[in-house]
């Protein structure tokens, strides 16, 4: 069953600049956590992976890469841990 627009959630107003920054013509902003083993140590971490998307649901490529961790951990802090997908209404 397709997820309709009101399943998703709104992305916090104090979020719009920094997403803006990295992705400007931004839609929708999905971040996904995974738990990846690391295979030198031996242990697990949560590494977050962050898309965005346009209008017409086109995958946007961040003109601000070096920023994308700090995106990542922004989100995670104002709405929560786990799967995130974020309209932009602006």
């Amino acid at each position: 069953m397709p997820r309709r627009q009101e399943d998703f959630s709104a992305l916090p107003p104090t979020l719009l600049p920094q997403v803006r920054r990295i992705y400007p013509t931004a839609v929708r902003v999905i971040i996904h956590p995974q738990l990846v083993h690391d295979p030198v140590w031996q242990l697990q971490h949560t590494s977050a992976t962050c898309a965005a998307f346009d209008e017409q649901g086109r995958t946007l490529l961040p003109i601000r890469p070096e920023e994308m961790s700090g995106l990542c951990e922004l989100v995670q802090r104002h709405c929560g841990d786990g799967l995130q997908v974020l309209d932009i209404v602006a």
